[in-house]
């Protein structure tokens, strides 16, 4: 069991409460060549067996993402949504990296929809079956994350690199 108190004040856990949500971030290029390594990998596997240095944690209250370390125990960035403008819309992000977040909820529904199948499908009919609601590019600065919508490509929310000390104790507890 983990715990984060969100800058907001929100007690965040990993196990006690359900709206917390912790995403798991997945490049396009990274889930594609796991797909040409090994055209048979499970997505379970792919999954649970990869070496990630990071969680996401969304907090329900404020909507802010905290990227924090595994290993260190802190948390190292957190992102907030900020406002689209105009010039945002007309900023060409196709060369931006894009990614794929899936959180702990998404993937038990999945799994549970098909349980007889779930732990038998493939990365590839994952990636390829799976909807997502968006599709994110990154800055690459990495302070800004835009979401697009997957299915119209339409811009649908920004978030913002916020300022903080990553000691900062009304961050971590």
């Amino acid at each position: 069991m983990a715990r984060l108190k969100c800058k907001c004040g929100n007690s965040l856990s990993n196990s006690t409460d359900y709206e917390t949500d912790v995403y798991y971030i997945f490049s396009k290029k990274e889930i594609l060549e796991a797909i040409q390594e090994n055209p048979q990998l499970l997505y379970w596997d792919f999954y649970t067996d990869r070496e990630a240095e990071c969680d996401y944690w969304f907090c329900p209250r404020c909507k802010r993402m905290m990227e924090c370390s595994l290993k260190k125990g802190v948390v190292l960035r957190v992102y907030k949504p900020i406002r689209i403008k105009e010039n945002d819309l007309n900023l060409e992000t196709d060369s931006w990296a894009e990614f794929y977040s899936y959180s702990d909820n998404e993937l038990l529904v999945l799994t549970d929809k098909n349980y007889e199948q779930g732990y038998k499908m493939t990365l590839r009919e994952f990636y390829e079956k799976y909807p997502r609601k968006y599709f994110y590019r990154v800055s690459p600065d990495e302070t800004r994350i835009f979401a697009f919508e997957s299915n119209s490509k339409k811009l649908a929310f920004i978030y913002g690199q916020e300022e903080w000390s990553p000691i900062d104790p009304d961050i971590q507890k």
